[in-house]
C-alpha cells in the first residue's frame, strides 16, 4: 500500500467515524494592536486600509 492510499484511506474514515463533514470557520475576527506611531499620517493610512485588507482576507480586520 502506498502512502498517499493509506493517507486518504485514514482521512475518509476519520470523516466517517465522526459522523458530519468537517466545519470551516465562520465569523473570523483580526484585531491589530499597535502603539500611536510618531508620523500620525501612518495610523490614518492604516485605518484607510482596514476595508480593503477585511475584502482580501475574507475576515474583519481592526486596526487598535
Amino acid at each position: 500500500m502506498k502512502r498517499r492510499v493509506f493517507l486518504r484511506t485514514a482521512g475518509v474514515a476519520g470523516i466517517l467515524a465522526a459522523g458530519r463533514a468537517p466545519a470551516f470557520a465562520q465569523g473570523t475576527r483580526l484585531n491589530i494592536l499597535r502603539w500611536v506611531d510618531f508620523i500620525p499620517a501612518c495610523d490614518v493610512e492604516l485605518k484607510r486600509q482596514a476595508p480593503e485588507a477585511s475584502k482580501a482576507l475574507g475576515a474583519e480586520v481592526v486596526f487598535e
